[in-house]
């Protein structure tokens, strides 16, 4: 596969599995429990965490379209790690974060640093790509500056009220994040494969 190729592929299905996955953790978190406070009740989390495994796994499933067939990576497999770490780190950035922060999305941030981070770890180990781990947090950073930038615009997005309004304020989220994540991380993957194939000896071993 040519670089043009690997950098294509891996754009539109990450960005895609952004996309499609944060929608969905809308409707699962707030389709069936309806509008929850500031501290959420037990049935509001469940529907929540769920999502989550939910956009999780719809992210994973696009990122193997790429992985698993060009680099022979499957990030699925690596479902038990990605679930309960996204957990985690959601909720602490929920609860110590967006409710001091007046609602400033420090969950969905951390989420993506997170995610970052562990595709970095794990897609370096077998392909040897010693700067993919920075440069994939990095992809993170810059999908956050990205949605910084547009954050003032959200105003209108906030005013939709009900389903409708979580779908298209999480969607944004996952969008303007994810999309210049997925982008800058093409680019910067191909970099590492470029790096790692030349670092090779002629003879492959």
């Amino acid at each position: 596969m040519n670089k043009d190729h690997l950098f294509s592929r891996w754009s539109i299905n990450q960005s895609l599995g952004f996309i499609v996955g944060w929608a969905l953790f809308a409707i699962v978190g707030h389709g069936l429990t309806g509008e929850h406070g500031v501290y959420l009740n037990t049935p509001s989390t469940i529907m929540h965490t769920l999502g989550l495994f939910g956009m999780t796994l719809v992210l994973l499933a696009f990122q193997d379209r790429v992985t698993l067939n060009v680099l022979h990576v499957s990030f699925l497999r690596l479902w038990w790690i990605y679930l309960p770490s996204i957990a985690i780190v959601f909720w602490v950035g929920y609860y110590k974060g967006n409710i001091r922060l007046h609602g400033f999305p420090v969950d969905v941030f951390s989420t993506f640093i997170t995610i970052g981070l562990l595709n970095g770890i794990f897609l370096s180990r077998p392909r040897r790509l010693s700067g993919w781990p920075f440069y994939s947090v990095l992809s993170a950073l810059c999908g956050i500056a990205v949605v910084l930038a547009t954050y003032p615009w959200m105003a209108w997005v906030e005013k939709v009220k009900g389903l409708v309004g979580h779908i298209l304020t999480v969607v944004w989220l996952g969008a303007f994040t994810g999309v210049p994540m997925a982008i800058v991380g093409g680019l910067l993957l191909q970099r590492s494969i470029t790096t790692a194939k030349s670092q090779m000896p002629p003879d492959g071993k």
